[in-house]
């Protein structure tokens, strides 16, 4: 048989190339590996910080915030019975012994005329504050026009 003098040289140049095709690829994996590593290390370092000075801050663990939505009918310019029902279950769900701010939120009504659905968005928003009076001496009455029409919402802060 008559042997191919160079085969054997090529056939471990290949070889040479492929083995260290493969380092290349073992080492940009290592590097890739390593700086997940250290991505990971600076996410856990930042979550902890972020962490400790939430402990600092005594009084954000007993804080709250708490929004109710209401949907009025065009007619409705006082709160319904079934509204009152509504404000009276949202407030026995926060906690007691709590002093309250209480932000009420009044979209206009979808009357035609403007000038009558600000009139009648006032009405409702004196409605409520009427009605919520009673849970909180801080209301702070808010018209927003950018609302879906016949809706308030109330928020209520806590703490």
């Amino acid at each position: 048989m008559n042997k191919v003098p160079g085969f054997g040289f090529i056939a471990l140049w290949l070889s040479l190339l492929l083995l260290s095709g493969c380092m290349n690829d073992l080492a940009a994996q290592k590097q890739t590996d390593a700086a997940l590593r250290q991505t990971d290390d600076n996410l856990l370092s930042s979550l902890k910080k972020l962490q400790k000075s939430e402990q600092a801050l005594p009084l954000s663990n007993t804080m709250f915030r708490r929004q109710l939505a209401l949907s009025f009918q065009k007619a409705d310019q006082q709160v319904t019975a079934k509204q009152e029902s509504l404000i009276r279950l949202f407030f026995q769900t926060l906690p007691a012994d709590t002093a309250y701010q209480i932000i009420i939120t009044v979209a206009p009504t979808s009357h035609s005329e403007s000038f009558v659905a600000l009139q009648q968005a006032w009405q409702r928003l004196r409605s409520l504050e009427q009605h919520l009076s009673e849970y909180g001496s801080k209301i702070e009455l808010v018209y927003q026009p950018g609302l879906t029409p016949d809706t308030a919402t109330l928020q209520v802060i806590g703490g």
